[in-house]
């Protein structure tokens, strides 16, 4: 039996300055599974082929806040997430 998942992209970006950043840590986790990826120049991440159920997605950025919430998603969804990461000084 394969196993049924969903693809989730996004970009994230500063709160802000509304500009967009880029190798900022952005994590999937639950109790089976934990992916992780890194923004690119455009702030953009994709995850490909992620098994559907309830996560908690973390992002994360030097300078800035760490952002936490939970998720969930559906089989065959194609999901786009913005992640807005307030500046902390």
């Amino acid at each position: 039996m394969d196993t049924l998942t969903v693809n989730v992209s996004g970009k994230v970006f500063s709160l802000l300055s509304k500009s967009s950043i880029s190798e900022a840590d952005v994590r999937l986790t639950n109790k089976e599974y934990s992916f992780s990826r890194t923004s690119n120049k455009d702030g953009e991440f994709e995850f490909s082929n992620i098994p559907s159920g309830r996560y908690q997605i973390t992002s994360k950025f030097i300078g800035h806040y760490r952002l936490t919430d939970s998720v969930e998603f559906k089989t065959g969804e194609i999901v786009d997430i913005e992640i807005k990461l307030w500046a902390g000084y």
